[in-house]
């Protein structure tokens, strides 16, 4: 879809060239299947670039009712670190975002 004719890869590494990289998986807990495919080969490949970050978020729930479906070699070659939980923003806090223009956080 992007026009890219390399592997996963070597896109990644292209990306963290400039010394690191972050991938952002939004919404874990709402890909099916064949999403979950992609979001697998694009973290195992990250693992392997040096200087990619990974972060991704879900709801608290992610991993207890069903496992987590990320691939476990990848995550602890990207480092495990502790979850951070956001709690439900008060009016004052998204107009704060809204005025820093990053509404896009808020979904």
């Amino acid at each position: 879809m992007i026009g890219y004719d390399g592997s996963a890869r070597e896109l990644l590494s292209e990306l963290a060239a400039s010394g690191g990289a972050t991938l952002f998986v939004d919404g874990l807990d709402y890909f099916g299947d064949r999403e979950r495919a992609v979001v697998c080969d694009l973290v195992d490949e990250a693992s392997k670039v040096a200087g990619f970050d990974l972060i991704g978020t879900a709801r608290r729930d992610f991993g207890k009712d069903e496992a987590n479906w990320l691939p476990p070699e990848a995550l602890v070659s990207l480092g495990r670190v502790q979850t951070v939980v956001i709690d439900e923003l008060s009016n004052e806090e998204v107009q704060e975002i809204e005025a820093a223009e990053l509404a896009w956080l808020r979904c």
